[in-house]
């Protein structure tokens, strides 16, 4: 009997060991994406004091093609990384250009193309998962958002009657008149969540408040540069601003995803100013104009993505 006991032993230490399944440290994925929108920035000029507004010129209807690289890295511990750049263009769109009584007798509106325009943009969330479910996660995260962009409006057809902006003489659309170009820079606070719907599809998204936005730019009006004005009319100032973002996720693969979004982002410039003492001729004898800068952005996206 001890003999057989022994030998029972001996086979059961023999006997191969269950494998040990170690979790990944890190998981991620990157992938590209196709993100069409349409955009519109407006920007309000009023007097020195603030208290009266001169003009306004809105640039509208923006169509917008955008490729994206994106990617996010998760950590066991519920970290994660997220961030894209993108890069965007447009051939279409239309400005109007109005001009306020009594700084102008009558009042002015008038229309013209835009073409050549710019929309470019990144973004870099650092997050924590706080919540963490078999089927639903909640996060937080804090983050970077820039955004260029460029409007080239071409030809003038006055609108509202004035005979003396482009109503007796309209310009052709050949001819660039108006430039808009600018850079925002912006803080992201927010919190994201994903839910899984099934085994292969899910639905994410998060919601951005933007508590600091800065503003840098430029307005150019080009048939006056030499005359009127030395060159651009810089502009700056700070605001806020708020971004959502929601997106239908389904997993082909275990590594490969396709997916299906929306977002709608706006970005504002409260109180800014105009530094027409930096342009208008003679340089100095003028003085700054406050200003109003918003812009909008609101879109579809559809993406490709490998997990790992």
């Amino acid at each position: 009997m001890t003999f057989a006991a022994s030998q029972s032993a001996s086979a059961a230490d023999l006997a191969p060991a269950e494998p040990v399944v170690y979790a990944p440290e890190f998981a991620g994925s990157f992938g590209t994406r196709y993100f069409l929108n349409t955009g519109k920035t407006r920007y309000d000029l009023y007097t020195v004091s603030g208290a009266d507004e001169v003009s306004r010129l809105t640039y509208d209807d923006m169509t917008t093609s955008s490729i994206e690289l994106f990617g996010k890295l998760q950590h066991s511990s519920g970290i994660y990384l997220d961030g894209f750049v993108g890069l965007g263009w447009s051939n279409d769109g239309n400005l109007q250009d109005e001009d306020f009584e009594p700084f102008i007798t009558p009042y002015s509106s008038t229309d013209s193309d835009l073409d050549d325009n710019r929309f470019n943009y990144a973004k870099i969330d650092l997050g924590y998962d706080l919540l963490v479910r078999d089927r639903f996660s909640l996060g937080a995260f804090a983050g970077y958002f820039f955004m260029h962009e460029r409007e080239n409006a071409f030809g003038c057809q006055q609108t509202a009657g004035n005979p003396f902006v482009c109503g007796l003489a309209p310009i052709d659309n050949d001819v660039r008149v108006i430039s808009f170009e600018g850079d925002w820079n912006a803080l992201r606070l927010g919190l994201s969540g994903r839910v899984a719907l099934t085994d292969r599809l899910s639905l994410s998204g998060d919601a951005a408040y933007l508590p600091y936005v800065k503003f840098d730019g430029s307005d150019s009006h080009w048939l006056r540069i030499g005359t009127d004005f030395a060159g651009p009319t810089p502009a700056d100032g700070d605001g806020d601003g708020y971004q959502f973002e929601a997106k239908l996720n389904y997993a082909v693969t275990d590594h490969f995803d396709v997916g299906l979004g929306a977002r709608y982002w706006r970005l504002q410039m409260d109180d800014g100013d105009f530094h027409f003492e930096d342009s208008a001729l003679p340089l100095g004898a003028f003085q700054a104009q406050k200003t109003d800068i918003t812009t909008e952005r609101l879109g579809g996206f559809i993406d490709v993505a490998y997990r790992f």
